[in-house]
């Protein structure tokens, strides 16, 4: 796949065919709110998700790590998507981690949920060949696929 951005539903919905294993960046495990919906959503649906968030040791049943460099390299070896629900201050550096992580060309995607990106940190994983979906939600995408 070449690095691109997208941000049209029907394309993105095209790479999500492609996709099994998503780490979410900042899932968290307050009930109602979206960074807590939309990975449990994922998994309710089939997807192998991994949280990663510091303040957790578990989310959704599945064990979470504390940043992208924590999880192991056979597991990071089948990351297709980093889901990003943290500040737009942090994407650089979460882009930058996503990059020093990879296996094999995974992870391939980098998806950053509402207000979470800066052009900065999209410009940096197109750059280094991630395909990028911004001010699209990956659970809406999803569902969108099935409805």
């Amino acid at each position: 796949m070449n690095p691109r951005i997208i941000t049209d539903p029907l394309e993105a919905a095209g790479v999500l065919k492609r996709v099994n294993v998503v780490a979410v960046v900042g899932a968290s495990g307050t009930p109602g709110k979206d960074a807590y919906r939309v990975p449990l959503y994922l998994v309710e649906h089939g997807l192998d998700v991994i949280p990663v968030n510091p303040r957790y040791e578990e989310l959704y049943g599945k064990k979470s790590y504390p940043s992208l460099s924590a999880i192991p390299r056979d597991l990071r070896s089948r990351i297709d998507v980093v889901d990003i629900f943290r500040p737009a201050s942090e994407a650089l550096n979460i882009v930058m981690e996503a990059d020093s992580i990879r296996v094999n060309g995974k992870p391939w995607v980098i998806w950053f949920q509402w207000d979470t990106d800066t052009n900065e940190a999209v410009r940096y994983a197109v750059d280094r060949g991630f395909i990028v979906v911004r001010g699209l939600c990956i659970k809406r995408v999803h569902s969108s696929m099935h409805s």
